[in-house]
């Protein structure tokens, strides 16, 4: 069970934000086919109005904290693993998941980003590889990318809409300056990211990896989603949040790679 466990929170995890721009990328990520009842809409309304029902710039801009618990469950034998999230502005963050008496950790704290994961043989903290470092690195933006994007770096593209799970969605592509491309479906209703895509590579095959983004409840005046399906290629992933908390106190020292 445990290489199982290994592959699934290891080697997919480690690929999971390693879409890399290109034709291939783009082609994948391009709209699917299907009729969509969509208004025609400019990038810069479709944007501001998600960042509206997300809960509106200046509270995301001025987001401190967020501290979310939950478990974690997959077809390959895990069931309902603590999971717990830390983030704190200065792009620091701390992913804790534990299954049975090992717990992996993964950290951005700054410019540097590590990890524990003993099923993997790192016994000890050490520096994470590139590729694992940049998908942290942009899970650590407080606000999201979707927030002042441009002075981060990253270009925002319309590509279009389309149906998703029976609903009328536009489909929003956000390109980081490291190259690693995604993109979120936003309900053409509501204005909430209803999932995430992004393209993984492995053993020179792409992938599409669809997380859908499910219950949104208000927590201080911001929408999150309290469930995360992830589909994997041969299998699929849930969280489930079972407590987010924003603007609580978080020590910089929990960030910090132990020595």
């Amino acid at each position: 069970m445990h290489r199982i466990t290994k592959f699934t929170l290891a080697a997919l995890l480690l690929i999971l934000f390693a879409c890399r721009q290109g034709d291939a990328a783009d082609a994948r990520l391009a709209p699917a086919p299907g009729a969509s009842h969509a208004p025609l809409a400019q990038l810069a309304d479709v944007v501001a109005k998600t960042v509206a029902a997300l809960g509106g710039h200046d509270k995301l801009a001025a987001l401190k904290t967020v501290r979310m618990t939950g478990e974690l469950s997959s077809s390959r034998e895990v069931d309902h693993a603590p999971l717990a999230v830390d983030k704190k502005g200065g792009d620091r963050y701390l992913r804790r998941l534990t299954i049975g008496h090992e717990t992996v950790l993964e950290a951005v704290d700054g410019d540097r980003t590590w990890e524990v994961d003993a099923g993997a043989g790192i016994a000890k903290p050490q520096e994470m590889d590139a590729v694992h470092a940049r998908r942290y690195r942009h899970r650590a933006d407080l606000a999201g990318p979707l927030v002042d994007a441009a002075a981060k770096g990253i270009r925002l593209e319309l590509a279009g809409s389309e149906q998703f799970d029976g609903d009328d969605v536009y489909r929003v592509r956000v390109h980081y300056p490291d190259s690693d491309l995604y993109a979120y479906l936003i309900s053409a209703k509501t204005f909430l990211p209803v999932a995430q895509l992004e393209i993984v590579e492995a053993h020179g095959k792409t992938a599409e990896i669809v997380t859908r983004l499910k219950g949104y409840r208000q927590i201080d005046g911001l929408a999150f989603p309290f469930e995360e399906e992830t589909e994997f290629p041969k299998f699929k992933q849930t969280i489930v949040w079972k407590q987010i908390q924003v603007n609580v106190p978080l020590d910089d020292a929990e960030f910090k790679m132990p020595h």
